[in-house]
């Protein structure tokens, strides 16, 4: 970007003041407010985020709640509309995704589900624990929960969304103090997914396949449990929060970030794992463009 010299004669000695034009700041306001208009018109965006913490039936967890709080105020700084919700029944955590599906229907744009807390596969379904689930066989515990695949069969039938979904729910052993015939012992260190309670549930989460233009996050590979953590929040979570804050970078490239990161953390303990069927690159935040000459 040129600019105006104005010479200025002090005797003998010549000062050459250079003035930037008036345009030029006039430019970076314009990019900056621009770009945030783009954001804001081109895709909207809806996050739903759950943590559970407070278990009634089964074993209490440190972190969700920071975590869930720490992700939904991280959104809102990224233009999404967020819905928080802490320490959910089975009715709360199924209308809140119905809304969040009426959301994306009737408006488009990218929908991104969080959720933190205890998780359990059965039979290559994941299902998601509320907070009053008490400890049963499988087939009680399924009736008790949240099966994910009904988020997914939703977000299929909307076509015009992007849709991110993050599991942060692979933390180990629920009902370690509830023991019961069949069940396995309960290892002392708090994670994120369920050890096998009864011989058909099994510890981890299972791979999903991801419907169109839609990329699935787990904290953890498939089969596997990820840490709560010893500080404010998961490793995983931690991690999540800082790279999606930095711009210019596609969302592959924040789960990439993130995987290294984790698994440097944890001493290759836990590795984030993703399924991705996205159409298009997708960024949290916007590499902010700046005039030259600035």
């Amino acid at each position: 970007m040129s600019a105006f010299c104005i010479n200025v004669h002090t005797g003998q000695k010549r000062n050459y003041i250079c003035l930037k034009l008036v345009i030029s700041i006039s430019f970076f306001i314009v990019i900056a407010s621009t770009s945030t208009a783009l954001l804001a018109e081109s895709d909207s965006r809806f996050a739903l985020v759950i943590g559970n913490s407070q278990y009634k039936y089964a074993s209490k967890l440190k972190n969700p709640k920071n975590d869930s709080i720490d992700m939904a105020k991280t959104l809102n700084g990224l233009y999404f509309d967020t819905t928080l919700i802490l320490n959910a029944n089975k009715t709360t955590i199924k209308k809140s995704i119905s809304r969040l599906l009426s959301k994306l229907k009737k408006n488009g744009g990218v929908g991104l589900f969080y959720y933190a807390g205890h998780g359990v596969q059965f039979e290559g379904s994941n299902y998601l624990l509320p907070i009053e689930t008490k400890v049963g066989t499988e087939i009680e515990i399924m009736k008790q929960s949240v099966n994910i695949t009904s988020l997914l069969n939703g977000m299929r039938k909307i076509d015009s969304a992007t849709n991110i979904i993050i599991l942060d729910a692979c933390r180990d052993n629920p009902f370690k103090n509830t023991a019961r015939l069949g069940t396995r012992s309960a290892s002392s260190n708090k994670s994120r997914s369920l050890v096998r309670i009864i011989p058909s549930l099994n510890s981890g989460l299972s791979k999903l396949d991801a419907p169109s233009n839609t990329i699935i996050a787990y904290a953890t590979a498939p089969g596997k449990v990820a840490l709560d953590g010893r500080g404010r929040n998961s490793p995983y979570t931690a991690k999540l929060i800082e790279s999606m804050q930095r711009p210019g970078l596609t969302i592959g490239e924040v789960f990439r970030q993130v995987r290294s990161s984790v698994v440097k953390q944890t001493n290759g303990q836990q590795i984030p794992w993703e399924s991705s069927s996205l159409l298009n690159d997708f960024y949290f935040k916007y590499r902010t463009l700046i005039p030259m000459g600035f």
